[in-house]
Parts: structure tokens; C-alpha cells; sequence
């Protein structure tokens, strides 16, 4: 590595995104050695290996500076400065672990040499940070897992110091989907954030330390997100109230503490906040937010204001669609329920599900013979896709994923399966499509509609797709276009 400049950071793509070099804040000098500062042969020729090392980096000078260290510590134990070289010639050969116990020793064995000590772990600090940025940009998952590392080393020989390692080990466990470590590497990096250390730098630099406070909002978001993925409702309605105080306005974040309110068992306060929130200009993701946290409080009535507020913004999409429908099954609302059921088949022609819910909405209505048309139409299915999910990616674009079940095709041709992909504005922004070959046929419960049991138990009936789109427009909503196989 050079070490006369540093590695441009462009840090993995995820929740959060570093730029720009890793970089010191400036450095202060160590106290007058003067009255223990032991010079001999042994530290005289460590330091000059040391010295030829700001010219030519070589680790064969590292190791050279090493022995003669360790030569002094043998030699004369209570003696600093042998620690202190022995330690930056650890650094230099990026022995992280060796030279943290080094600097250790070095201080407790003499105290002026604190300020020394803290420059020369934040140059480490940078030295390791900026060695896991290549990596982590890596798509294969050993280089991301040697960028942690990286920034692992980082932490250990300056912990605490700086949060711009712990806020990408976060960003890259959660990408790894190790919730649980992300949480608590975010939560490292906002104990450094919230403490003093911003107001430290802020004498040195106050650009970085102001970059730093700049990141608490996002860092907060991200880990009360991940509390909410691991199901731990109370910490996830406890940071975000925390982030609500310096952003009131943020109606996501009002939106998800209602979420995770209503998860921890407080319904009452939930529909307070959702209440207010149906007065404000939203737009299609936070209303669907809206739309579920109401659900799952068992408000189905405002449930299906918030569903119905999506549709008239996005009237294609077939999520919205399908919690409208759900909504209004579950209130009983049977003939406002047909025509919404007959819309989300429209989008996604192929679910066994749903013809079985506008079928028992068409019943409820009264027309007993028209939801018997609709039963014979579900025993007659070739083939049932469900579980189809919509994961937009930050920045951009998104992926649709599901399982298809086979029950009369003919195992080994091609089901082609077609998304279009809708932005804020409820218009097409892009369409993209995956062939998926048909498995082997599957028997079903024509009660339940649950299945697979392969007719031949060796079989596989049931095969996953994954259809992605990339695009800088933000995906908010997705409907089917199916093309089955012929004859």
C-alpha cells in the first residue's frame, strides 16, 4: 500500500454511501522525551529503518525496524520507546492486534507519549479503512467478508475514535442480512456520533466532525429498520422517536413508529398517528404503510382509505390491489370487494388465491352460480403463482420474485413471465421478463388450494423466479403479464 496518499472511498451500495477519502483530522506532537527517552544501538537503528519507510515502503524496512525494537524491549523492558517503534513497525506490516498491545504498553510505560499514540492509530484507522473499499465493492462475498475485516481492523486499533467503519460494517452485515451484528454496529457508530468525539474533531476539522453529524439521521433510520426486521417493536418505536426529534417532519419514519407501536402491542397509540397521517399530501409508499399498519390494527375501514388512495394514484398495481381486496373481505364489504378482486386478476392472472377470494366475495354478494363459474375456473388452472414479492433497491429500481406450482402443463417447456415495474407516478418504468421451465405437475387440495405434492415423489412441482429491473427511477408497485405454453 501507499502510504503517501490514500485510497478513494466509494463504499458498498446499501442503506447508507461513504465517498471521498478516509482522512486524519491533523495530529498533535508528544510530550519533551527528554528526562526517559533511553536511546542505544538498538533504538538508533530501529528508528532510521523506520525513517527509510516515509521514502520506500517497504516491509522489508518494517521488519527490520522490528527486530531491532524487539532487541531493545529484551534488552531494557522498561524502556518505551522500544514498545513505541515496535508498535509502528507492526502497523507498517498490518499487524493490527500486535500493535495495539505495543502502544498499550508504550503509554502505560510512559504517559507523554499519548497524543503520539493517538496519531499513530488514526493513521492505522485510515490505512485499514481505505484497504476494505476495493473490497467491499467486490460482488463476490470473500472480498466483501475481507472488507469487513478490514474495517474490523480498523475499529480494533482505533476504537470508537471515528464512526465511518462502523457505519460500513453495518451497511455490510445488513447487506449479508446479519441483522443482528448491523444493529450493533450502527449503534457503535451513533454512541460516537451522539458523544463527544464530534466536538473534539470539530477544532481539528470541522468538516469531517460536521460530516459525521450529518450521518446520525440515516444511521438511526437504518438500525430502527433492522430492530423492526428482527421483531424487536419497542427498540425499533425507541430509535425512531429518537430520530422523530430532529426530523418531526419525516412521515416514513412517523409512519413505521406507528408500525412498530402498533407491533408492540399499543394499537390505541398506533391509529392516533396513522389517523393524522391520512391528513397529509403522501405519496404511494407511505400510504401503503398507512394502509398496513391500519390492517394489522384491525382498523379495516381506514385500512381501505389508505389501499384505495394508492389505486387511484397507481391504478395498476397489484399490491395495492390485493390489500384492497384483502381489506375489504375481511370488513365484509362483499360487493365493493367483487369489482377490486376482478381488477387484481386482471394484474396477476395466475394466483390461485385470488380467484378463490372473488369467489367467496362474489358469494357473500348473493351470486351463488357466478362464484360456482369462478370455482371451476380455479380447478381448471394449469398452474398457480404465488408468493410474488416486490423488493425495491435503494437508489433504484427493484426485483420481483415468487413461485410458480405446476398442475397440467407438461413438464420441461416454458412459462414466460413478464413484470412491468411502476414508479411514484403509478406509470410504467420499465418492463423485464424471465422463462421459467415448467415442473413436474403437482397434485392439490382443491379445498384449500395448498399444494405440492408431486404426482411423481421424486419430482420438484413448485420453482421459484426472480425478475429485476435496474433503473434510477424509485419502483413503488408491479403488475403480471403471463405467457403459458402452447397447445
Amino acid at each position: 500500500m501507499n502510504r503517501s496518499g490514500f485510497l478513494c472511498a466509494l463504499v458498498v451500495a446499501g442503506s447508507l454511501v461513504l465517498s471521498g477519502c478516509a482522512s486524519g483530522g491533523g495530529g498533535g506532537g508528544g510530550e519533551d522525551l527528554v528526562d526517559v527517552y533511553r536511546e542505544s544501538e538498538f533504538t538508533r537503528n530501529a528508528e532510521l529503518a523506520l525513517t527509510k519507510t516515509v521514502v520506500n515502503d517497504d516491509p522489508a524496512l518494517y521488519q527490520e525496524a522490528l527486530d531491532w525494537a524487539l532487541r531493545e524491549i529484551a534488552s531494557d523492558p522498561g524502556n518505551s520507546v522500544g514498545y513505541y517503534q515496535a508498535a509502528r513497525a507492526h502497523i507498517g506490516l498490518y499487524d493490527y492486534v500486535a500493535a495495539d498491545t505495543l502502544l498499550e504498553m508504550a503509554v502505560a510505560l510512559f504517559t507523554g507519549y499519548r497524543n503520539d499514540v493517538e496519531a499513530q492509530r488514526e493513521s492505522a484507522w485510515i490505512d485499514a479503512f481505505n484497504a476494505s473499499v476495493g473490497l467491499l465493492n467486490d460482488e463476490d462475498e470473500g472480498g466483501v467478508e475481507a472488507g469487513i475485516e478490514q474495517l474490523k481492523y480498523a475499529e480494533l486499533i482505533y476504537p470508537r475514535g471515528r464512526p465511518e467503519a462502523l457505519i460500513n460494517l453495518g451497511v455490510s452485515y445488513e447487506q449479508l442480512g446479519r441483522n443482528e451484528e448491523a444493529i450493533e454496529a450502527f449503534g457503535a457508530a451513533l454512541e460516537v456520533i451522539r458523544g463527544p468525539r464530534p466536538q473534539e474533531m470539530m477544532a481539528r476539522d470541522s468538516s469531517l466532525a460536521a460530516g459525521w453529524l450529518e450521518k446520525e439521521a440515516s444511521v438511526a433510520f437504518n438500525r430502527a429498520m433492522l430492530y423492526t426486521n428482527n421483531e424487536l417493536h419497542q427498540e425499533a418505536a425507541d430509535e425512531y422517536r429518537r430520530y422523530l426529534t430532529g426530523n418531526p417532519g419525516d412521515i416514513t419514519a412517523l409512519s413505521n413508529l406507528a408500525g412498530a407501536v402498533a407491533a408492540a402491542g399499543m394499537p390505541d397509540s398506533a391509529q392516533a398517528i396513522y389517523q393524522n397521517l391520512m391528513g397529509e399530501d403522501l405519496g404511494i409508499l407511505d400510504y401503503s404503510n398507512i394502509g398496513v399498519g391500519l390492517y394489522l390494527a384491525g382498523n379495516f375501514e381506514r385500512a381501505a382509505e389508505a389501499f384505495q388512495l394508492v389505486l387511484d394514484a397507481s391504478p395498476q398495481n397489484r399490491d395495492a390491489l390485493l390489500n384492497l381486496t384483502t381489506t375489504l373481505y375481511q370488513a365484509e364489504r362483499w360487493h365493493e370487494c367483487v369489482p377490486v378482486a376482478r381488477r387484481l386478476i386482471e394484474t396477476d392472472p395466475f394466483a390461485a388465491d385470488h380467484l378463490l377470494i372473488l369467489a367467496r366475495c362474489v358469494a357473500s354478494a348473493g351470486d351463488e352460480q357466478e362464484a360456482g363459474k369462478i370455482v371451476d375456473n380455479y380447478r381448471a388452472m394449469a398452474f398457480n403463482m404465488f408468493e410474488a414479492n416486490l423488493t425495491p433497491t435503494v437508489g433504484g429500481g427493484g426485483t420481483v420474485t415468487g413461485n410458480l406450482t405446476n398442475y397440467t402443463l407438461d413438464p420441461g417447456g416454458t412459462v414466460t413471465i413478464l413484470v412491468n415495474f411502476l414508479g411514484g407516478d403509478g406509470e410504467s418504468i420499465g418492463t423485464n421478463s424471465v422463462r421459467v421451465e415448467v415442473p413436474a405437475q403437482a397434485s392439490r387440495d382443491e379445498a384449500t388450494g395448498e399444494s405440492c405434492e408431486p404426482v411423481d415423489p421424486e419430482a420438484v412441482c413448485t420453482t421459484a423466479f426472480r425478475v429485476e429491473l435496474d433503473s434510477d427511477a424509485d419502483v413503488t408497485g408491479f403488475y403480471f403479464q403471463v405467457v403459458p405454453p402452447r397447445g
